[in-house]
């Protein structure tokens, strides 16, 4: 099983690569461990998981590309100038929070909202959203510039 980020358009998008090397920190079972290495917004080809993303039968825009980013000012900052970069005034395009390889067939629910309102609360209910009924933790947000 497997979570899949993606930006979905009408139109096809440019690539784009914005990461930079971060340190993260995490404790485990009273251990500290750390890893520095490349985190961060970027945009690339939906290629890998997309015949299994096509499996799930989801209602998405044709133009899809995976996404990488995280809970992060920076990361949100960089999505928000590549939308308005290359979406005009009154366009939509689909943010998807899927998960791929699991027999759990609940439909991901659906948000709607403006990429002007789009912060880190919409930004960590994006990458976090809640589980209903005991379901997976999935989402559609259809933004409009």
């Amino acid at each position: 099983m497997s979570r899949v980020l993606l930006l979905a358009a009408d139109k096809p998008l440019p690539l784009c690569d914005r990461q930079c090397e971060r340190t993260k920190t995490t404790t485990i079972q009273d251990k500290t461990f750390s890893v520095t290495a490349l985190f961060g917004f970027r945009v690339f080809e939906h290629a890998y998981y997309r015949s299994a993303v096509e499996d799930l039968g989801y209602p998405m825009k044709p133009h899809q590309y995976e996404l990488e980013l995280e809970l992060d000012v920076d990361d949100l900052s960089h999505l928000k100038a590549y939308l308005r970069e290359h979406f005009s005034p009154g366009e939509t395009f689909e943010l998807w929070n899927v998960w791929v390889g699991t027999d759990d067939l609940s439909r991901p629910t659906h948000y709607c909202g403006d990429l002007h309102d789009f912060d880190m609360e919409t930004l960590q209910q994006f990458l976090f959203p809640p589980y209903p009924d005991g379901g997976l933790g999935q989402c559609r947000m259809t933004v409009t510039v």
